[in-house]
């Protein structure tokens, strides 16, 4: 009777040890993977506010660099100082993300990057202030010369140490998750003890935290890749931005110049003629006036499809200002190949415009110079189709005016002779 008290005490404390063991076990375990989760997260939201902020950086940047080229474009005051406050509120929002990029732990090297993209970022800053108050001045050409040779290439450096932030941001990210991935081979080894133990209790645990684990990664590899994409197409908007009227969609000044300068360099070697158009619409003021500007961008809108709809696949449009548009029609070979495109653009520009049971008429002075290989640059070319279309306005209006320099005889235009 006392054996048999005496085993059951020795099975019982057999029991108590082996319960205790696995209780221990169980709570080392659990202890070890909350640990890990909190790691885990903690890294996790840090990395997140780090990535975010320097993207910010990013967006910042090419924001503040496509307001300074606004300025570049456009003259009135008070758009002028519209664009220099939202530089210096750029400016604001940028220190306090900084605030908050320093608040979070960064090791020497992450703190060095973000030192010296902070000092590159202040010399771009007092350079794109320096251009503005040129051009708020009234020297436009000497603040394109500086943005274009300093601003430009001070800002690439310190958008190149923003993107070497997020390339040291991936890459302690992987060595961080090799890390936690350590750590949950440790706790399953753990986990595996629990189940020699034959303990169900420990299966439904482990099972439980691998999902959340597996879910956290997971979760984080799809907000890396959203990231990634959202950085990806703000970079395709702001490119387009910049080399498109966003109102139109068609070419700006700066592209079609390019284009300009590409059909000069194409007839001069090749000995094609081309005809460049510069319209310019009559009565849209008195639509803006009367209709509001709505109104006003609806028949833009409309001008520029018809327009397309006019000129070959192979010509250029493009709209050069507030109701100037701008078209270069490659390869031709006679003077009427030119007019009878611009009888086609005055009558589809006279062709009444209805919105909101708004019925609006426009009409359109077209100024037309042509260019062989006689080397006259864009800008005179511009110059003289600009003299003309205002000769046409001068002449009644709606209708279109050939400058005097073109070279022509009995409607066919004649090559002249390289000076």
């Amino acid at each position: 009777m006392v054996r048999g008290r005496y085993n059951a005490k020795l099975i019982g404390l057999g029991f108590s040890i082996v319960i205790a063991t696995m209780i221990l076990l169980a709570a080392i375990s659990i202890y070890y993977l909350t640990n890990t989760r909190d790691v885990f997260s903690r890294v996790v939201s840090q990395h997140n506010v780090q990535l975010r902020v320097m993207s910010e950086f990013l967006r910042l940047a090419r924001d503040r660099s496509l307001t300074v080229q606004h300025m570049l474009l456009v003259k009135d005051p008070f758009e002028l100082d519209e664009h220099r406050m939202k530089m210096s509120e750029i400016a604001q929002e940028y220190l306090l993300l900084r605030e908050e990029l320093l608040d979070t732990e960064l090791d020497k090297e992450e703190m060095k990057i973000v030192d010296e993209q902070n000092r590159q970022t202040n010399i771009t800053g007092r350079m794109q202030n320096e251009v503005a108050d040129l051009i708020l001045n009234g020297q436009q050409e000497g603040a394109m010369e500086v943005f274009y040779d300093d601003v430009i290439p001070n800002q690439h450096k310190a958008m190149k140490l923003m993107g070497k932030f997020i390339a040291l941001q991936h890459m302690h990210n992987s060595l961080e998750m090799r890390a936690i991935s350590v750590n949950i081979d440790d706790d399953k080894k753990v986990m595996l003890i629990l189940m020699i133990f034959g303990s169900v209790l420990s299966i439904v645990i482990a099972s439980v935290v691998t999902i959340k684990i597996n879910h956290e990664i997971s979760n984080r590899s799809k907000i890396e890749g959203e990231l990634e994409d959202r950085v990806e197409q703000r970079t395709e908007e702001l490119t387009y931005i910049a080399s498109h009227d966003i109102l139109t969609t068609l070419p700006n000044r700066g592209v079609f110049n390019e284009q300009l300068q590409n059909s000069i360099y194409q007839a001069q070697r090749y000995q094609k003629c081309a005809a460049l158009l510069f319209l310019d619409l009559d009565g849209f003021k008195n639509i803006n006036d009367t209709y509001g500007h709505q109104t006003g961008d609806h028949a833009l809108v409309e001008v520029s499809n018809r327009l397309k709809g006019v000129i070959r696949s192979s010509d250029i449009l493009a709209r050069v200002g507030g109701d100037e548009f701008t078209i270069i029609l490659n390869n031709i070979n006679r003077e009427n190949e030119a007019t009878s495109v611009c009888d086609k653009i005055i009558e589809a520009v006279n062709r009444p415009i209805t919105w909101n049971n708004k019925r609006c008429q426009l009409g359109v002075s077209i100024g037309i110079t042509f260019f062989i290989n006689d080397h006259r640059d864009a800008d005179l070319l511009l110059t003289e189709a600009d003299d003309a279309m205002y000769a046409a306005k001068a002449n009644g209006k709606n209708r279109y005016h050939i400058s005097k320099h073109a070279d022509r005889e009995d409607n066919v235009l004649k090559f002249k002779a390289p000076s």
